[in-house]
């Protein structure tokens, strides 16, 4: 099968381009990982190649595609066959995804505190915010229909995306020296740790 000359933009770090590496790389799709310097995001800035003065940035076949982020992985997961499929799955995974990015709301409230704040809003997000909609997450997932570890029956792009901000939750709570909030949620944690196995994402740099 043919793909069209992608190019992801972002910078030299996981944010908001690494789920959608993951879904590329799970999905095989040859693409072009350009990671730039603060010095080259200024530059693309000033060029006015940054519609929204942000990335990252997709590029199909040489020309600007998307700027946002949601668009973008939904179009790789597209390409890959990692998409929803059906109405029902796609509320369940559009409802998770969404559940998802209020958790990454709160974190965000963390990781811009200032020094003095910042432990306690840390801990705040660990045995608060993270559980309030991980909760919600972990009851969708308890009215799926089948048995494996996917929100689906097969992987699909949501299980990429909270394999991917699971790591908040994780991640902050070793900063703050607390229990992972992932170890209240078995449901939760299995999709995480199904998505950890799989070679591209284990190998994933």
């Amino acid at each position: 099968m043919s793909f069209p000359e992608l190019e992801l933009i972002y910078f030299a770090a996981p944010g908001r381009a690494r789920p959608i590496r993951l879904v590329l790389e799970i999905g095989k799709i040859p693409f072009k990982d350009t990671r730039v310097t603060k010095e080259e995001f200024g530059a693309l800035l000033q060029a006015g190649e940054l519609p929204l003065q942000t990335v990252p940035i997709l590029k199909v076949d040489g020309k600007f595609a998307s700027s946002q982020s949601g668009a973008i992985i939904r179009f790789v997961a597209a390409l890959a066959g990692l998409q929803l499929t059906g109405a029902t799955a796609v509320v369940r995974g559009e409802d998770i995804v969404a559940t998802l990015e209020d958790i990454l709301g709160l974190w965000v409230k963390y990781f811009s505190s200032s020094e003095e704040e910042k432990e306690k809003n840390g801990i705040d997000f660990v045995e608060s915010g993270f559980p309030f909609y991980a909760k919600h997450i972990e009851s969708i997932l308890g009215n799926r229909q089948h048995e494996g570890p996917f929100v689906n029956e097969k992987l699909s792009w949501v299980d990429i995306y909270m394999y991917c901000f699971a790591e908040l939750g994780v991640d902050t709570a070793k900063a703050v020296n607390k229990e992972s909030p992932l170890l209240k949620f078995p449901r939760f944690a299995a999709v995480v740790k199904a998505v950890s196995e799989i070679p591209e994402v284990a190998a994933h740099q």
